[in-house]
């Protein structure tokens, strides 16, 4: 007769004490229990054990097929916004190449046209604008788009020189009656010059004084980050007459014109509010990425191994953040052996699991870092030089941006009544 197989090893015996023996005490106490009674014993098992059924539960949910499924489509929906994302970068990165090209094809042709019209200099000028001609042209037309399109821009001296003659000019043709033809105006010219004539006068005698608090405000407000602060500078400054049009009182060569300083705070608050539509379409976008996240990742590691991970309270996605630091165990592999014992003032946005807030943390403790200013605090004391720590330090500046961002998007939301 055919010998009989092996009998399968008996299983080993957990250690007393051990995490899979405590897992296996744990396990018997709420299976040896009336389903009535499974909260109760539940309530006395041991952080531990506790901690050990959720592992085991997690694990089991996260190798079902639905659970798979489910993340996979989690994560395809991620990967359309990401890619939707790069797309919009890549279209803004397009469009700004486009403007520089343009600007240098028409500084092209303006030298082309002086190196035809002046044959002496025409060996001693280059045939191509240089890298600063074409910022400078790019930038003179990132303010016209500031200002509404095309605009003429004149110093306070301009300005007044240009006031003085054609206040010079507007008295004679009042006096005379006639124009640079010798035709007599007509009666509505004559008014109209005559009215022009009584505002440029009012300007030059009595807006000194406005004129010079206007400017002092628009330098004030280009400085500042506060559209409220522009706006209100740049209705001052129309009221002292800062800005203006040729059709209106004849300053300039036609069209709109305003002063250096009114095109600033107008180029400025330009910037502001793109700053302000990229914080909200960031925030926007970090909040639908936060709904679709299926598990964290750690930020990165330190320079004794120890990776960082950010998380947030249960209570609310944007309230105050929460950086953990792992403790330096057997199984982090880098880094310098001896981890250091760090003591944090209490009151500093430190607290350590386990331990009592601003005792020294050792090997074996979690530490816990609560609030922006505390994230802030880690970023900073973080050295850039080496690979791992500046990774580190630039994803916890990242979160802190995206984090800011997604407060903008709320309170924007919430002020337009959006859900």
């Amino acid at each position: 007769a055919p010998a009989a197989p092996p009998a399968p090893p008996a299983p080993m015996a957990a250690a007393p004490g051990s995490p899979e023996a405590l897992l296996q005490l744990a396990l018997s106490a709420l299976l040896s229990a009336p389903p009535s009674a499974a909260h109760e014993v539940y309530a006395q098992l041991s952080p531990v054990q506790k901690l050990m059924l959720l592992t085991v539960l997690v694990d089991g949910a996260c190798d079902s097929p639905h659970t798979g499924r489910a993340v996979d489509t989690l994560m395809a929906t991620r990967r359309d916004l990401l890619e939707k994302e790069e797309e919009a970068d890549k279209e803004k990165r397009r469009l700004a190449r486009a403007m520089r090209e343009e600007a240098r094809a028409m500084l092209r042709d303006q030298i082309a046209a002086e190196r035809a019209g002046d044959e002496a200099e025409a060996e001693e000028t280059p045939a191509e604008p240089t890298e600063l001609q074409v910022s400078v042209e790019v930038q003179r037309r990132l303010e016209a788009q500031a200002c509404g399109g095309s605009v003429t821009v004149l110093t306070r001296e301009a300005l007044q020189s240009a006031e003085a003659e054609l206040a010079i000019e507007l008295e004679l043709q009042a006096a005379n009656g006639i124009d640079a033809d010798g035709n007599d105006f007509s009666e509505a010219d004559m008014q109209g010059i005559v009215a022009r004539r009584d505002l440029i006068k009012l300007r030059r005698d009595t807006f000194g004084p406005r004129r010079e608090a206007a400017t002092a405000r628009l330098r004030e407000a280009a400085s500042s980050s506060s559209a409220e602060a522009m706006a209100a500078a740049l209705r001052a400054a129309l009221g002292a007459a800062l800005e203006g049009d040729a059709d209106e009182d004849g300053i300039g060569p036609g069209g709109r014109w305003l002063t250096v300083e009114v095109r600033d705070v107008y180029f400025s608050l330009s910037e502001l509010n793109k700053t302000r539509e990229e914080q909200l379409a960031s925030g926007r976008r970090q909040v639908e990425l936060s709904r679709l996240v299926a598990r964290s990742e750690p930020l990165g590691r330190d320079r004794y191994g120890r990776r960082y991970w950010w998380l947030v309270p249960l209570e609310g996605q944007l309230a105050e953040p929460y950086v953990w630091c792992e403790p330096r165990t057997a199984e982090v592999i880098g880094g310098i052996t001896d981890a250091p014992v760090e003591t944090y003032a209490a009151g500093q946005g430190a607290a350590q699991a386990g331990t009592a807030s601003g005792s020294p943390c050792g090997r074996d403790d979690w530490q816990r870092f609560v609030g922006e200013s505390a994230c802030v605090a880690i970023a900073a004391s973080l050295d850039d030089r080496g690979s791992a720590e500046r990774g580190l330090k630039h994803a916890i500046e990242r979160c802190l941006r995206d984090l800011h961002n997604r407060r903008v998007a709320e309170a924007a939301d919430k002020a337009e009544g959006v859900e």
